[in-house]
């Protein structure tokens, strides 16, 4: 009997062993799932973070252009002598000189962030 109790007492050692072996894998296994997920999310938010960029420098770009021209307009405001621009130019030009262009962010990204 003693051989026997010796017997279960090894074997649940092992069993023991076994369990707590078991649940190490797991843990470490669910570790790195968890930093795979974070890995692939960390990917996709600065590929939007990209786009976001993208779609603003294209946005900026044509910003610079318009108050180039607007620019133009006031150089010929301050060059303005009576009679020596057609009154339509003049418009264009007051226009150009009263207008305000607002730039708005991209940010689609940051709100989904955001929720």
């Amino acid at each position: 009997m003693s051989r026997t109790l010796r017997k279960s007492k090894s074997s649940y050692f092992f069993d023991f062993i076994i369990i707590i072996a078991g649940i190490t894998v797991s843990f470490i296994v669910n570790e790195w799932r968890e930093g795979k997920k974070l890995e692939t999310k960390k990917e996709q938010l600065l590929q939007d973070i990209s786009k976001d960029l993208y779609a603003d420098s294209l946005v900026l770009d044509k910003i610079i252009t318009l108050y180039k021209t607007m620019a133009r307009s006031h150089d010929s405001l301050l060059k303005y002598q009576r009679g020596t621009v057609d009154e339509d130019s003049l418009n264009i030009y007051l226009d150009h000189f009263t207008s305000y262009i607002p730039f708005n962010a991209t940010a689609n990204t940051y709100k989904r962030q955001a929720n």
